[in-house]
């Protein structure tokens, strides 16, 4: 007889298609970020690899129809545009909670660390980072007051909580307690980043730097980052050991950049600097791939995708021993203190030896195997599965 009723609860499972809203509103065109890539990556391969389920992208504004993925996805726009934490609070707490019970969607899945607290159904979010947690200052107050207060909220009403790494789980669980179900999905780099040829490398430096070597930064500026230490780093190593060497930094200036903006002003390399606006995937492989080394001395990171890209691109790899860096960059990278100027000097200068960038390249072929997108994706699918008990 059990059998039989388990039959039948069965049968009526597949006769329901399964619904599943998403939060897709950081998936804006030539704007993909950390968490937007993270979005795209796993999203695409969710949808792909699940067509019998029936999936409504919310999105905030109007979308790119490159992130359809799939004839099981519905686009939907909600308003209003959440562009302000009022706008965030009116997105989440009515217009998806009302999206929600009117189409009956079984799953709310958010991967940008926000969710409903008002939606009446299974939730997944994800929580990539809590800096502005430990770090005050570090995004616009009004920001800050809202992440703070909702955060922890999130955190509880959510059935599953994703992060990206094993270092921010922890921060997650001692920051806010233990949850019932903390699961981690590393990031991977794109397929497109991969090493280019010697004669590629030349050409790259001879149109943008004059033919010389350069360190390179990719991410954002601001105080978290530590751009300001990497500046002062970069002018004592100019003025200690005389070469010829650039700087990039790729990203935009973000907020509270101005103490690094002002400092590189008045530095006395600062023709030695270069500044480049953010770049898609198919150039950036380029700057990768020629550079001497990446820099990135952020002082808290939830994961640090420009590590595994760099190593992707066989790129030699500065990096902080702090939080989730060498979690990620495991035995390919130089490790430094992000406060100490007189060790990222000493590691600029040591990772120009051929025989260290030649191990720390040969170690990243090694770690890289760690981050895939498909083995990432594949974990949400199952995670998604058990919520929704199939």
């Amino acid at each position: 007889m059990k059998k039989f009723i388990d039959l039948l609860k069965f049968k009526k499972k597949l006769q329901k298609r399964v619904r599943i809203a998403v939060n897709t509103r950081l998936l804006i065109k030539d704007q993909l970020e950390g968490i937007g890539w993270f979005m795209y990556q796993n999203l695409k391969r969710l949808v792909e690899n699940n067509p019998e389920f029936e999936f409504y992208f919310l999105f905030d504004r109007p979308y790119d129809p490159d992130f359809i993925f799939g004839e099981n996805v519905s686009p939907i726009v909600l308003n209003p545009p959440a562009r302000h934490p009022i706008l965030w609070f009116l997105w989440f707490e009515f217009a998806i909670p009302r999206f929600i019970k009117k189409h009956q969607i079984d799953l709310f899945l958010s991967l940008d660390a926000y969710t409903s607290l008002s939606a009446q159904c299974a939730k997944i979010t994800a929580i990539h980072d809590i800096a502005f947690m430990h770090y005050e200052n570090q995004v616009p107050k009004v920001v800050q007051w809202f992440m703070r207060h909702f955060t922890p909220k999130y955190y509880n009403s959510s059935d599953v909580i994703i992060t990206v790494s094993e270092a921010s789980k922890q921060d997650l669980i001692s920051t806010f307690g233990a949850h019932k179900k903390i699961e981690v999905l590393y990031n991977a780099s794109s397929d497109i980043y991969k090493p280019i040829k010697e004669a590629e490398k030349t050409a790259h430096k001879n149109q943008f730097t004059e033919g010389c070597p350069y360190f390179l930064y990719v991410g954002s500026i601001h105080p978290r980052k530590n751009v300001l230490n990497l500046l002062k780093s970069f002018e004592a190593y100019k003025e200690k050991y005389q070469t010829n060497h650039y700087l990039v930094l790729v990203g935009r200036w973000a907020w509270q950049s101005k103490e690094a903006f002002n400092f590189l002003q008045n530095m006395k390399y600062k023709n030695f600097v270069k500044c480049v606006a953010h770049q898609t995937p198919e150039t950036l492989r380029y700057w990768y791939g020629a550079a001497e080394a990446l820099v990135f001395i952020s002082i808290y990171e939830g994961f640090g995708i420009p590590i595994v890209e760099a190593m992707a691109c066989e790129a030699p790899i500065i990096a902080s021993r702090s939080s989730s860096l060498p979690e990620v960059g495991g035995e390919a990278a130089i490790y430094i203190d992000p406060e100490s100027i007189e060790e990222i000097v000493t590691a600029l200068h040591q990772i120009q030896n051929q025989e260290v960038q030649n191990k720390l390249i040969a170690n990243g072929k090694l770690q890289i195997h760690k981050f895939d997108w498909n083995q990432s994706a594949k974990k949400l699918e199952a995670i998604v599965k058990q919520e929704l008990k199939l």
